[in-house]
């Protein structure tokens, strides 16, 4: 793996893809540029780095996340690890390395908006924020996937859409607007989670991941019936 291919992987590039997809490093250096997110998104952030939760949440949660997309949606749809010539450890271990690979997207949340806005100003810039490095991982994901199975990239968008949409809706269900889980992962500070701009950042978040959850995963079922695959998202 050269020196310019996580920038380039950042940028859909087909080469850097099958770059990362080849090379032993891919998973330790993804590993890396998880925990440089961590740093980024909690460097301002009086005793947020004190934590270990600025290492293991990322970590853990990535994990989980790739587990779902992978044994759900990834592999029955997609058939990663036919496509790369891996077992099934060795695809959600290859889908797990680009996962993290994405990690450099979350430095978005280093800019120190809290310094130039009152507090309910930087929550929605975080917020804005928190939008952006979604949908760039997304389709970051989505593009590795196209390159790597040769399949479409709207199929491959939807397989990656649902259960990423399905996974924040339940867990902004299950965590409430208490915990808001939009909050923690766009670093909103110094706002309660009372305040009425959060109740309504919860509830966008609840509704809009499970419907962007449901619309995505019927419409990749009926494209795989209309195209005869018999895996089922």
């Amino acid at each position: 793996m050269r020196p310019s291919t996580p920038i380039a992987f950042l940028w859909g590039s087909r080469h850097a893809i099958e770059a990362a997809a080849r090379s032993r490093w891919t998973l330790p250096l993804g590993f890396v540029l998880v925990l440089a997110a961590g740093i980024a998104r909690h460097w301002d952030d009086p005793g947020g780095l004190s934590s270990t939760r600025w290492i293991s949440g990322p970590l853990l949660v990535s994990a989980f996340s790739a587990a779902f997309m992978y044994v759900f949606s990834v592999e029955p749809v997609l058939k990663l690890s036919r496509a790369t010539g891996r077992n099934l450890r060795g695809g959600y271990l290859l889908l797990l390395g680009l996962f993290w690979m994405t990690g450099p997207c979350a430095w978005v949340y280093a800019i120190p908006v809290e310094r130039w806005n009152d507090p309910l100003g930087a929550a929605k810039w975080n917020m804005t924020m928190l939008g952006a490095v979604a949908v760039w991982r997304v389709l970051l994901v989505a593009r590795s996937c196209a390159v790597l199975t040769r399949r479409g990239f709207g199929v491959c968008l939807l397989a990656v859409l649902w259960p990423a949409a399905a996974e924040f809706g339940t867990a902004s269900l299950l965590l409430g607007a208490d915990l808001s889980i939009s909050a923690a992962m766009g670093g909103v500070r110094d706002v309660p989670p009372e305040d009425e701009f959060m109740l309504k950042v919860h509830d966008l978040g609840t509704a809009g991941g499970f419907l962007l959850a449901l619309a995505a995963g019927l419409t990749l079922l009926v494209l795989c019936r209309l195209r005869g695959d018999p895996a089922d998202p």
